[in-house]
This record gives C-alpha cells, sequence and structure tokens, in this order.
C-alpha cells in the first residue's frame, strides 16, 4: 500500500508542473496563481494549454475564443491572469501572497486592476493568450468519472505520511555532498566547494525543518520530486515523455515535452514496481544535492 501512496504524491506534484506554470516560472505570484486556476471545479485551466505571446491584449480576439480565452500576465510586482466568457472578464492577481478577484465586462477596468496590483508600467508588462484547451478538459472529466471509488489523501497529507523517507534522503544528499566537499577541497577546487557547502547548509535547514515537525516540506522537496518522477519517465520512457526543460526563469520548475512518459510511470509505481521506485528516489537525491 505505502508504493501506491506514494505514487499518489507523486502524482499530485507532477500536476502541478503545468504548461503555464512551466511558462511564468519563477516570477512572484505565479505559482499561487496558476494553482488557484487549476482548482477552480468547472471553469480550471488546463494542465497542458497551449500560449502564445503577444504584445497587447486585443479584448475582441479574447471574448470571441470558444469556449473561453485566457491570459496571463506578468507586471513588474507579480503576476495575474484573466479569463473571458460570455463577454465577461474575470482577472486573477498576486504579488506572492492569496490572488485578489475582480470582474468586470469591460477591458479597461479589468486593465487597471492589474496595473493596481501588480504596479509598474504597461512596457514592463508581459502577456501570453490561449484558447481553452476543451479537449483536456474533456478528457479531465471522463477521466474523473470513469475513475474507481478510492479514499484519495490530499497532498499535505501524503507529504507528511512520507516524511521519514524524505529525511532518510535529505541525510543521505547531505552525507554524498560532504564527501564531494572532500574531494574538491583536496584538488584545490575552493569555487566549488564554496558552493556545495551553501548547497548542504540549504539541504541542512531544510532537514532540520522536517525534524522540527513543520506542518509542511520546503517547496523545494516538492521541485525535486517533479524533477525525480520527470528524469525517471525519460530514462524509461524516452519517446513518451520528450524533451525535458527547466524554467527559462532560472528556477528549479522543470516540464516535459509529452506528459505520457510520466503518467506511465506513475501507473508503474500505482501498480508496485519497486525497481522504478527506486529509480525515482535515486534522482531525487541526485536533485538534492544538485540543488
Amino acid at each position: 500500500m505505502t508504493i501506491q501512496l506514494f505514487s499518489q504524491l507523486c502524482e499530485h506534484i507532477v500536476t502541478e508542473a503545468s504548461s503555464a506554470m512551466t511558462l511564468l516560472g519563477a516570477h512572484p505570484g505565479a505559482s499561487v496563481i496558476i494553482k488557484a486556476l487549476h482548482k477552480q471545479d468547472n471553469d480550471g485551466l488546463s494542465h497542458n494549454q497551449d500560449f502564445e505571446g503577444i504584445r497587447k491584449i486585443s479584448w475582441s480576439d479574447l471574448k470571441n475564443r470558444f469556449p473561453k480565452g485566457w491570459v496571463l500576465v506578468t507586471g513588474p510586482n507579480g503576476s495575474g491572469a484573466i479569463q473571458a466568457r460570455h463577454s465577461h472578464y474575470t482577472a486573477l492577481a498576486s504579488t506572492g501572497g492569496e490572488p485578489v478577484s475582480f470582474g468586470d465586462a469591460k477591458g479597461g477596468n479589468v486593465l487597471d486592476f492589474l496595473q493596481g496590483q501588480l504596479g509598474g508600467k504597461w512596457e514592463k508588462y508581459s502577456y501570453w493568450i490561449g484558447t481553452e484547451n476543451k479537449y483536456a478538459m474533456n478528457k479531465r472529466a471522463d477521466r474523473k468519472q470513469s475513475a474507481p471509488k478510492q479514499q484519495v489523501m490530499d497532498q499535505e497529507t501524503l507529504m507528511n505520511k512520507f516524511r521519514p523517507l524524505w529525511a532518510k534522503s535529505m541525510t543521505a544528499a547531505i552525507a554524498d555532498g560532504k564527501g564531494m566537499a572532500a574531494v574538491m577541497l583536496k584538488n584545490d577546487a575552493f569555487e566549488k566547494v564554496e558552493k556545495k557547502l551553501k548547497q548542504l547548509q540549504y539541504l541542512q535547514r531544510g532537514l532540520d525543518e522536517l525534524e522540527a515537525g513543520n506542518k509542511e516540506p520546503p517547496d523545494w522537496i516538492k521541485g525535486a520530486i517533479n524533477s525525480a518522477i520527470l528524469m525517471s519517465a525519460a530514462y524509461y520512457y524516452p519517446e513518451e515523455t520528450g524533451e525535458i526543460t527547466r524554467s527559462r526563469y532560472g528556477g528549479a520548475s522543470y516540464s516535459s515535452e509529452r506528459p505520457e512518459g510520466a503518467q506511465k510511470l506513475l501507473q508503474d509505481l500505482s501498480n508496485g514496481d519497486t525497481s522504478k521506485l527506486g529509480t525515482v528516489l535515486g534522482f531525487f537525491k541526485r536533485s538534492l544535492i544538485s540543488g
């Protein structure tokens, strides 16, 4: 049962790494906005939604997109999103805290709201537009209806359940990191030693947080798990995974070209494939060491 629960946890984390999340990367407020959009019950944003960059918003174009249109926005102080449906616009904005919402039938009022929340001049804003991926929404609904009834734990519960596993992996990563630092020092690679020591301090703080019983492990542990799943998927299912890319904002957020590889790997874990679990944990530890 433990490996099935671990698979369920990994699925929670991997589905957070959507196309929109990859696009906005580590921009302030981005993760808050994208997660809020994905969690909407009926009008939620698809995880594989396609977007294209635009210089400015054409409100006539946006409102005529069927069944609805999306715009992602980044401003100087945060991130935002606009959903257009039935000639009405709903916007969200965040600078890192809880998202603030606004609704109006006039695009100009929506822009005023976003600028009021995200600050700065319009020349500093970036926009991406997309038409609702109806196929993905239908597929998600079908999957939800056809899925067998089972008790599903939320991500926080699962993260806490596997807290000893994270602590064990981090302890091993710290030990390996110390060994690497010793070799670097012996070879007079002082700059590399300095970088490795900073990484070890980062890991030690995270381990201390886990052992102190903090409610939820740091976000970078989730990032390491997501990376481990995608790297393992690329190892076992290279054609179904495709290229793995890192956030263009330089964060630790990774995404794959195609989702089928990760889906197959998660199904293997659910079926009790312990060899693939070992691979995932190996990539997880490597991700912790490399940072």
